[in-house]
């Protein structure tokens, strides 16, 4: 998230890169969360089929869709081509949304250790 943020605060550089990182550290805090409470998962980048292993009490299952939502900037930042760019305002509405996965997982961790 701290990439993509470094990434926002400087305009010459692409927002679709600032996207990519929030996808990949919404991704990881997943996948960590998974192994953590030592649930299996496949090899997925999709944030939909991962945040479908969560336990179903944890706070991330509110945001679920904007989760989600992050999963097209997997694939999408490494092939721009033909690709509609996301706006400053979309990548920063992103970046809350990885951050808000990163802090519920951090606050599953501390309760639940």
């Amino acid at each position: 998230a701290d990439a993509a943020e470094y990434l926002l605060a400087n305009p010459a550089l692409y927002p679709h890169a600032a996207a990519f990182h929030c996808q990949q550290a919404t991704e990881k805090a997943i996948k960590g969360a998974l192994v953590w409470l030592e649930i299996e998962f496949p090899f997925t980048h999709s944030l939909e089929t991962l945040l479908a292993l969560v336990p179903e009490d944890w706070e991330l299952h509110q945001r679920a869709r904007e989760i989600s939502d992050l999963t097209e900037y997997s694939s999408r930042a490494n092939y721009p081509g033909n690709m509609v760019l996301p706006t400053v305002d979309e990548v920063k509405a992103e970046l809350e949304t990885a951050r808000f996965t990163i802090s519920v997982v951090e606050k599953e961790h501390q309760s639940r250790s």
